[in-house]
């Protein structure tokens, strides 16, 4: 019998600056790098522009999709969060 204590994976988000950027998110609660702008966060992406990665427990550091070859993302379909 499996005795693994089960819990809920957290994932470091994609935080994209593009031109139209700015520090929004930070009225909604999200913590924000100290400079720049962020025009999305990706909070859960397995995207070849972006992947996420599990921040804590056994699988802490694995990204969501993990890619096996060159091409693999073609192979796939998309796990995509943002707000």
């Amino acid at each position: 019998m499996n005795t693994e204590t089960l819990y809920p994976l957290l994932f470091a988000p994609v935080l994209k600056n593009y031109l139209w950027g700015g520090r929004n998110l930070e009225k909604v609660g999200r913590v924000l790098p100290s400079e720049g702008v962020v025009a999305e966060s990706w909070e859960i992406a397995g995207h070849e522009d972006g992947t996420s990665v599990v921040k804590n427990g056994r699988f802490a550091s694995l990204p969501v999709i993990p890619k096996r070859g060159a091409d693999s993302f073609r192979r796939r379909a998309f796990l995509f969060v943002k707000i």
